[in-house]
């Protein structure tokens, strides 16, 4: 059905036209089953606008060994105890492991080796499920391809490096070279016998080679009649080691070209790095940025934290710390930090969450400001189309008489 923009446009020609038939005012209810109505539009989803992509549930990998240890020893120790006697998490956390530092190297070694297990089976569970839903997930992947597509819409292309400016000149300038030898080989007087063999006993390759070097140039040679299949294995592996070779050997040319000849590609880079961001510019205001959101106390913490035991480890001459043993390390660095310290990093993360808050009371005003003038612009236009059609309705009738 129309939209109430396409109906008041609608109305403004029909009224300039004369007086015609009562136009309708809201839209016909639509019929159920039909694409308009509510319960088709309850299953499309909400951010892409297409049907609802159902995926089965992932299965969980299993976690580290000594946290599903920790899984374990909760569990049989949780059920000795009652609710009131449980410990919290940190608790269950520091008993777990000082009773994993108390178990025997064989009982160790045979809990590794029933995760390691775990692990395989997941493994095995992971790939089937991804064979089972490899429609869903791809139509997941285009879907969130189509939809970065519109978000970049308009957006400008990046500025080009001076490497680039000489790389394309090249290439055109080789383009060139080998649409004229295609076409030389294309009004060559082709040879009497065809079938004729080479001195080594096998068939002639020239006309073979002749058609893959113009397959591969893009060149107008395929008009003297010698054209191969573009699922040839040999065409296209020659394709990709001409290209890898050509590159090689523009890097090669622009590595030793005189400064006096990369001037004039800098001058290139430094227009198009103006182009760029003049464009970019002008696109920003009408695709503002959502502020992020502040980063939490103990984020903030642990942001410094990681900086400096980096920097003393670095000193030291010791390797970095996984991830693992970093995060815990920062966990109980926190869990022992005085209220005083603690109430710095409370401090930056309020300010932070008043800094975001009126950025994203502003983002949203210019939101709403994009919205209405992308709106006004709409309306223009199919204001100006209607009129256009007007005067063409007049011309026509004018013409008639």
């Amino acid at each position: 059905p129309p939209g109430r923009q396409e109906r008041r446009v609608l109305a403004l020609t029909l009224a300039a036209d004369g007086p015609q038939r009562p136009l309708r005012t809201s839209p016909p209810t639509p019929e159920p089953g039909s694409r308009h109505s509510p319960s088709s539009a309850a299953s499309k989803s909400k951010r892409g606008g297409g049907e609802r992509i159902r995926i089965e549930k992932a299965p969980q990998p299993p976690g580290s060994v000594l946290l599903e240890f920790e899984k374990q020893f909760r569990e049989e120790r949780a059920r000795e105890m009652e609710d009131k006697d449980k410990p919290d998490d940190k608790e269950w956390r520091r008993r777990a492991q000082e009773a994993w530092k108390r178990l025997p190297d064989a009982k160790r070694a045979e809990f590794t080796e029933k995760v390691k297990e775990a692990r395989r089976r997941w493994s095995a569970d992971y790939k089937d499920w991804k064979r089972r839903n490899a429609a869903q997930l791809k139509a997941k992947r285009e879907r969130e391809r189509a939809r970065r597509r519109r978000d970049n819409q308009g957006k400008p292309k990046r500025a080009k490096s001076a490497r680039m400016f000489f790389v394309l000149e090249q290439r055109r300038v080789l383009k060139k070279k080998e649409q004229q030898q295609a076409r030389a080989l294309a009004a060559a007087p082709a040879p009497e016998d065809n079938t004729a063999t080479s001195s080594s006993g096998g068939r002639d390759p020239d006309g073979a080679a002749a058609a893959v070097y113009a397959k591969g140039s893009g060149g107008d040679a395929d008009r003297g009649g010698k054209e191969l299949d573009d699922d040839d294995n040999a065409s296209t592996s020659t394709k990709k080691s001409a290209r890898s070779a050509t590159a090689v050997l523009l890097d090669e040319k622009w590595e030793s070209l005189p400064s006096a000849k990369k001037a004039k590609y800098l001058a290139m880079e430094k227009e198009d790095r103006r182009r760029f961001d003049s464009e970019m510019a002008k696109w920003r205001e009408m695709h503002p940025e959502k502020p992020k959101k502040p980063n939490s106390a103990y984020f903030l913490f642990s942001m410094d934290v990681n900086k400096r035991i980096r920097e003393e480890r670095e000193q030291k001459g010791l390797p970095k710390l996984p991830f693992a043993d970093m995060s815990r390390r920062v966990s109980a660095m926190w869990s022992r930090l005085a209220e005083a310290e603690k109430a710095v990093y409370v401090d930056r993360h309020t300010r932070s969450s008043e800094r975001y808050k009126s950025e994203l009371e502003a983002y949203k005003l210019k939101l709403a400001r994009i919205e209405a003038i992308r709106h006004e612009e709409e309306r223009l236009a199919q204001l100006n189309k209607a009129l256009a059609l007007k005067k063409k309705k007049k011309k026509d009738k004018k013409e008639k008489k």
